[in-house]
């Protein structure tokens, strides 16, 4: 009776807890001034050192009026700034763009970003910010 009772604790701590981290998980939508806006589903937490979260979504390019599929991740460094590396499939131009960003905050990160897949830097992707979720119109 005794294992009984510790084994059904267990699965009840282990039911409870897990769900947890997913629900703690949110949608994210950041601003990229001119070039966009990103919106990423279920981004995990990003608070303290070693901690990460994967990032798929799409970027909405406002220029073009198209939207575009994103996935990349996000991971707390050790001094605590914010590394994030996204790859986007940018359909208007048929072009493939990565983008490697850090910054104190998810959303206020910078980096260079590459579009044309040749390993040089085309210029910086700066996030300017968080924005409503429920005010981004898809195209």
């Amino acid at each position: 009776m005794r294992r009984f009772l510790t084994y059904t604790m267990a699965v009840l701590v282990i039911i409870t807890f897990i769900p947890l981290g997913e629900a703690l998980a949110k949608d994210l939508c950041v601003s990229a001034g001119i070039n966009g806006i990103f919106i990423f589903k279920t981004v995990k937490p990003l608070k303290n050192p070693g901690q990460f979260s994967p990032l798929n979504g799409i970027w909405i390019n406002t220029l073009f009026g198209e939207s575009s599929p994103v996935h990349g991740a996000a991971y707390v460094m050790g001094d605590g700034t914010i590394d994030i590396g996204l790859y986007i499939h940018f359909n208007a131009v048929g072009v493939n763009v990565s983008a490697q960003l850090r910054g104190s905050t998810f959303e206020t990160a910078s980096g260079p970003f590459d579009n044309g897949d040749d390993g040089t830097n085309d210029g910086t992707l700066t996030f300017a910010g968080y924005v409503d979720c429920r005010s981004v119109t898809l195209p």
